[in-house]
């Protein structure tokens, strides 16, 4: 799904995928890991996650792509 936006090819593709997958791994471990300790952080890392995905899929339906 990336590779449609024609982010800057197929390297920043992976890239953003790379990055948004890490972002959702590390803010889930951490607030199962250690729960107590600063919840903010991993809360708004994974918004921020949530977020872009949001982005990318209702552009990538605006466009067209179903």
């Amino acid at each position: 799904m990336l590779e449609t936006f024609d982010l800057g090819g197929r390297a920043m593709a992976w890239t953003l995928a790379l990055i948004l997958l890490v972002g959702e791994l590390v803010s889930g471990l951490w607030l199962l890991a250690v729960p107590w300790r600063r919840p903010l952080v991993p809360a708004v890392v994974f918004t921020l996650v949530s977020v872009l995905w949001t982005t990318l899929a209702t552009q990538a339906f605006s466009a067209g792509w179903r």
